[in-house]
């Protein structure tokens, strides 16, 4: 009696009563004894609480490292959906889409991230970025969300809030030159000029 839903997320919980000594004011507890054997009872009290994990991109912008410059790194954060109430963290699961191939642009994601007890965010950081001195478009590193190991935790799907995008900037540059590599030519056209545009 009394249980109420207290909407947190945890463990089905537990409750304990242990027959300790009887106590009377007639003669009964002279005749009245605990059976040893069956002294102890429990009531498991079952938490039905379900919460939607989701993803975002809470900076979205990277670049790769100019000369001299600090890194530019970026970052996803994880949310639960309400603090991590059980036992143990809950480990979220993810796989990695991109442009830019991990240990090349930028240091490989593990693919998972664990929300601690008491907490309800988990980070996931995009470093470890380096200028490739490659002359390409800018690189997209999408995160997407697949799974927890607590049952209730569920991914929400809805809306795209399973995945998220971080993007780097290309920083890359390059000097376009030209040269004469043939530069005598004839007007009767036996010996032709030539450019070359590297």
């Amino acid at each position: 009696a009394g249980i109420v839903n207290d909407n947190l997320l945890e463990i089905h919980e537990s409750e304990v009563v242990t027959l300790d000594s009887i106590v009377s004011s007639s003669n009964a507890s002279s005749v009245l004894t605990i059976d040893n054997a069956h002294k102890i009872a429990t009531v498991v009290i079952a938490d039905y609480d379900v919460t939607q994990v989701s993803i975002s991109a809470n900076d979205a912008n990277a670049a790769e490292v100019l000369s001299g410059n600090a890194a530019n790194s970026g970052q996803f954060t994880v949310d639960l959906g309400t603090i991590n109430h059980t036992d143990n963290p809950i480990v979220i699961t993810y796989i990695v889409s991109v442009t830019a191939a991990g240990n090349d642009d930028y240091a490989a994601l593990p693919g998972s991230v664990s929300i601690p007890v008491g907490e309800r965010y988990a980070t996931i950081n995009v470093d470890g970025i380096v200028n490739d001195n490659l002359l390409e478009n800018n690189e997209e590193v999408v995160v997407t969300l697949t799974g927890t190991d607590f049952d209730r935790a569920i991914i929400d799907t809805s809306d795209n809030h399973n995945l998220a995008t971080v993007t780097i900037a290309e920083q890359g540059t390059s000097s376009i030159s030209i040269s004469a590599n043939q530069a005598a030519a004839t007007e009767a056209g036996s010996v032709a000029g030539q450019y070359t545009v590297e």
